[in-house]
């Protein structure tokens, strides 16, 4: 047996004794205690959103931090209740966990939320960073891949190739290791996360959050629904409008040829559309939908003085005399102005505006 097999296989042992001792530790709120003994569920007032696939709500200024500022990041959806204890309140996604370090939560706002650093947390907790070599910061010198002299880690092979994937950096943030193994599964943390890479599943985001609420005392919470909490069913960002306040409106902003639609001062979708060319330019001015069609046959006379006809057009809302949101069965790409001078999104986002406005909603143009 050589040295190296010895090592791994008390490092194994090791880390199997750590997570034993970390689930019956009791420990202070900063490492989560278990709620019955030293901390208490926060209520929220007013709406609040339920995922059914979890069982949790998000409400608040949790809610307002996930939704708006964070929802690209992709930190999944709630695991448990908000708990308060020892000075925080503290939420946990399947991938992170949301925090407010004030005094008190109801005069908060989405601001004072901060994303903790679950990866950094459940490390310590979990004793990787005392116990696990791979933990100890690494000299540049002759590094070949990726290296983060903030952090003095490097990334490498198949979990830097998801890593600098859009969007995931910011997700991840910096490595605070090397890659490491247990037992067949390959295993690197960062920051506000961790990866793992078995050669059966690939590279996936392991969900820290769940993990860290379980040693927290809080797996398997019972459902938290009540009446009048606004259902999750998808990543469409409309179905959320009445968990916030103010009216429905929709912004077109021509010159960077986009709508937007807003509850009150929250945005909730932007995407891009074709707007009116030079030639046939959209009106601009605050109008208000006045009617609308499921299907419409358009047809009319163009800017050039030649008749033009659009059959079976989807999802029509006249805002402004002739001049209409909608869909087409011609248009594959966007952003950029063209046709008689209506508003063209994809689409799925003409439906979605077409399902989520009213009639009298509001439609501001504007260069």
């Amino acid at each position: 047996m050589t040295l190296t097999t010895t090592a791994n296989r008390y490092l194994r042992l090791a880390l199997a004794a750590i997570v034993l001792a970390t689930s019956l530790a009791a420990i202070d709120f900063r490492l989560q205690p278990r709620p019955a003994e030293a901390a208490a569920f926060v209520e929220w007032d007013g709406p609040r959103v339920y995922f059914p696939t979890t069982g949790q709500t998000l409400g608040g200024v949790f809610l307002e931090k996930w939704a708006f500022e964070l929802r690209d990041l992709e930190i999944g959806e709630p695991v448990t209740p908000p708990v308060q204890g020892f000075g925080s309140v503290a939420q946990w996604t399947e991938y992170g966990r949301l925090e407010y370090q004030g005094d008190d939560i109801a005069a908060a706002t989405a601001a004072d939320i901060v994303r903790s650093p679950i990866g950094r947390i459940y490390a310590e907790r979990m004793g990787y960073a005392r116990w696990v070599p791979a933990f100890k910061p690494v000299d540049p010198a002759g590094v070949e891949n990726r290296y983060f002299y903030e952090t003095r880690h490097a990334i490498a092979n198949d979990f830097l190739r998801i890593y600098e994937k859009r969007g995931n950096e910011e997700r991840l943030g910096a490595p605070i290791s090397e890659e490491f193994s247990i037992g067949n599964v390959n295993y690197q943390f960062f920051e506000y996360g961790a990866l793992s890479w078995d050669s059966a599943n690939g590279t996936q985001f392991v969900p820290l959050g769940r993990l860290d609420a379980a040693l927290a005392g809080l797996g398997n919470m019972p459902d938290n629904y009540r009446a009048g909490d606004v259902y999750h069913s998808s990543k469409n960002m409309l179905q959320l409008s009445d968990a916030f306040p103010g009216e429905r409106w929709i912004e077109i902003d021509l010159a960077n040829h986009e709508i937007i639609a807003w509850v009150g001062d929250y945005e909730l979708m932007r995407e891009e559309v074709v707007t009116g060319p030079v030639q046939a330019p959209t009106p601009t001015g605050t109008f208000s939908i006045y009617l609308k069609y499921e299907i419409q046959n358009l047809t009319g006379i163009g800017w050039n003085g030649q008749p033009y006809s659009a059959p079976a057009t989807p999802w029509v809302m006249y805002f402004y005399v002739d001049y209409a949101v909608h869909g087409s069965t011609w248009r594959d790409s966007y952003g950029y102005g063209a046709g008689q001078g209506c508003v063209i999104p994809p689409n799925d986002v003409a439906e979605a505006l077409w399902k989520w406005a009213d009639y009298g909603t509001k439609v501001w143009v504007h260069h």
